[in-house]
């Protein structure tokens, strides 16, 4: 379902391309998404993971496990969102919070970095090449040299 058009439409391949959707972490994928909804204001909550006294990371939440990365508002609108890299796997408690959240009234993506265009189509932004928006274009790694 889509919620309005793209303004000035770029193609595709100039709002994702191969190589930025292979090596983008969900890390980075998720401060992108972030940052361009909140400029085009959305509201944003994310829980943070924080590092234990263990030295294992953990979401400081109190609830069930698997609960969707972001949540976003706007206008009514309230819209859940996993974030996934490009090889990132959806787990079992994710699954079961997807579920239960599309049983309802409210949306419910797993979106990944290539779902850029489709991304920017759900939350009506504009559109912005994916590298651009969250700083630079993701640099080549270097080839290793053979010595002879």
């Amino acid at each position: 379902m889509c919620f309005g058009p793209i303004k000035n439409r770029l193609r595709s391949d100039e709002l994702v391309d191969r190589e930025t959707t292979a090596r983008l972490s969900e890390s980075a994928f998720q401060t992108c998404l972030v940052n361009w909804a909140r400029k085009h204001g959305w509201l944003v909550h994310h829980a943070r993971t924080a590092r234990e006294s263990s030295g294992r990371y953990a979401t400081p939440i109190q609830g069930d496990k698997g609960f969707p990365d972001l949540v976003l508002v706007k206008e009514g609108r309230v819209v859940f969102a996993e974030l996934k890299s490009e090889r990132g796997r959806i787990k079992p408690d994710q699954v079961r919070w997807r579920d239960a959240i599309t049983k309802g009234a409210v949306e419910y993506y797993l979106w990944r970095p290539s779902d850029w265009e489709r991304i920017l189509e759900v939350l009506g932004l504009d559109p912005i090449p994916l590298w651009r928006c969250g700083g630079s274009k993701p640099k080549k790694p270097k080839r290793k040299e053979v010595k002879r």
